[in-house]
């Protein structure tokens, strides 16, 4: 298993996930000056040693347990709407 360490810029992302199991190894988070509305219902995030940083931000989440280990996001400007999905990943992008 390798462990690489990936940094996560998101600009303006908007999240809206139902029933997701985040999985995920080696996770670093870092918002900067992010619009985030993060509606999320019954949602399981397994993260450890994961850094988050954020400004102006608004999060909403009903019954979410955080907790991870190492993942890689960047984005601007994207738009997450899913029913139901599993992420696990090792080096994921997205």
């Amino acid at each position: 298993m390798t462990s690489s360490r990936l940094q996560v810029t998101v600009v303006s992302c908007n999240l809206s996930v139902v029933s997701c199991n985040l999985s995920v190894v080696s996770c670093n988070l870092s918002v900067v000056s992010c619009n985030c509305n993060l509606s999320v219902v019954s949602c399981n995030l397994s993260v450890v040693s994961c850094n988050l940083s954020a400004v102006s931000c608004n999060l909403s989440a009903v019954s979410c347990n955080l907790s991870a280990v190492s993942c890689n996001l960047s984005a601007v400007s994207c738009n997450l709407s899913a029913a139901s999905c599993n992420l696990s990943a090792v080096n994921c992008k997205l």
